[in-house]
């Protein structure tokens, strides 16, 4: 994913890892308006020399100024920086149900699967959240739901059912940096996200896209991601990236850095966008759910079994005292 800066040794990506870049440790970098920074040797002002010893001082200044002074933008993950403090986590040894919510007889927008409780469970330390196609009932009238977060099931029959979890009241989160590790089966809608607090009077939707995958119409090294205040469009950040030595099939872990000025997302422990004036500031719960996307309707029949797996999931708080 850096491989702009291994091609040109004066162009370093603003969240370069303290891992990758020990020398930028409590550095704040300076970021253009698609969340990279770039300092360029040949137009940021080094001096024109004839020497050939000269050139390569003048480019190793160069380099040397744009990692000190050039930076207004810090991206920093928990295992690299000390200020990060663990709030809470969960590692799935056992369901906790005092953190989490399994959502029954819910329905989801538009989405084809019914989403129920016995869809999800722990096994060898991961949180297991299955999608298959065994006709499920929804009875009339429709249960109420667990959370208004999905709406009542439409009586009748749905071909398809999956697993939907949220994060409880005393579990909210306000600012911080949000981590899972997740593997991902191909061909659905698997999401981690956010959405306004349990039991909160929010100013809007406060929807975090860690991520979402788009079925079929995403390849395996393909991810999205988004920021709600609203569902008018009005305001939302929606972004598509195809990156490389990446496949969603594969354990990874996902993040975001959320200040009341940023959201950074994150990639194991790589950033991989920026966004600002996001207007999210409200507390907010964890959602982690596996849809069926309009791409892709599996069959009715041999009956299948996918699976989301979460091998964790931990939240930050930043303390400089």
């Amino acid at each position: 994913w850096l491989r702009d800066s291994r091609r040109h040794p004066c162009r370093v990506p603003f969240g370069a890892s303290p891992q990758n870049r020990p020398h930028l440790r409590g550095r704040s970098r300076k970021c253009d308006d698609r969340g990279n920074h770039y300092q360029d040797c040949e137009r940021g002002g080094c001096a024109v020399v004839i020497s050939i010893y000269t050139k390569l001082m003048s480019r190793l200044f160069c380099v040397i100024l744009s990692f000190l002074f050039a930076c207004n933008i810090s991206a920093q993950a928990p295992k690299s920086d000390p200020h990060w403090i663990l709030s809470w986590e969960d590692d799935f040894d056992t369901f906790n149900d005092n953190k989490w919510l399994k959502m029954n007889y819910g329905r989801h927008g538009s989405e084809q699967q019914l989403y129920m409780k016995d869809n999800i469970w722990t096994e060898n330390g991961n949180l297991v959240i299955e999608l298959n196609n065994i006709p499920t009932l929804c009875p009339s009238p429709a249960p109420n739901p667990s959370s208004w977060a999905c709406g009542k099931c439409n009586p009748g029959i749905y071909n398809y059912t999956s697993g939907w979890v949220e994060s409880k009241k005393h579990f909210n989160s306000h600012f911080g940096y949000i981590e899972a590790r997740i593997k991902l089966p191909y061909g659905y809608w698997p999401a981690f996200w956010t959405w306004r607090g349990v039991n909160y009077t929010s100013q809007n939707e406060a929807e975090i896209d860690i991520f979402e995958i788009l079925g079929t119409t995403s390849p395996k090294n393909t991810i999205t991601t988004n920021f709600h205040v609203d569902y008018y469009d009005t305001i939302n950040d929606f972004a598509v990236q195809t990156l490389t030595n990446y496949d969603y099939t594969n354990w990874h872990t996902y993040a975001i850095e959320w200040s009341p000025s940023k959201i950074i997302w994150y990639i194991d422990d790589i950033p991989t966008r920026l966004a600002t004036n996001h207007g999210i500031i409200d507390s907010v719960r964890i959602i982690l759910n596996l849809a069926m996307h309009h791409s892709y309707t599996p069959p009715t029949y041999p009956t299948i079994h996918e699976y989301m797996y979460v091998d964790y999931v931990r939240v930050y708080h930043l303390d400089y005292t």
